[in-house]
C-alpha cells in the first residue's frame, strides 16, 4: 500500500524556524500514529477464552473441594467402625 502522508506543522514558534525541528515535529507525529494504531483492544473472542478458562477453574476447585470432602466422610466412618 502506497501513500502519502502530509503533516502540517503548528503555528510558527521557535521550533519551527529551522530544518531540524520540522523533521523532529514531524517524526513526532508519525510515531504518535503508530502508538495509536498500535493499541488495539483484546478481541471479544479473547475476553471469552479468559472467561472459559477461569469457570474451568473455577468448576476444577469445586470437585477437588468435593473429593475431599467425600474422602473425609469416609475416613470418619471407617475410624468409627475400628
Amino acid at each position: 500500500m502506497m501513500g502519502k502522508l502530509l503533516f502540517h506543522p503548528p503555528k510558527l514558534g521557535p521550533r519551527m524556524l529551522n530544518y531540524r525541528g520540522n523533521i523532529d515535529d514531524a517524526l513526532g507525529k508519525l510515531q504518535a500514529l503508530i502508538d495509536a494504531a498500535a493499541d488495539v483492544p483484546p478481541s471479544q473472542v479473547d475476553q471469552k477464552i479468559k472467561k472459559i478458562e477461569k469457570l474451568a477453574e473455577i468448576i476444577e476447585k469445586k470437585g477437588l473441594k468435593t473429593k475431599i470432602m467425600h474422602s473425609l466422610k469416609k475416613a470418619g466412618k471407617r475410624k468409627k467402625g475400628s
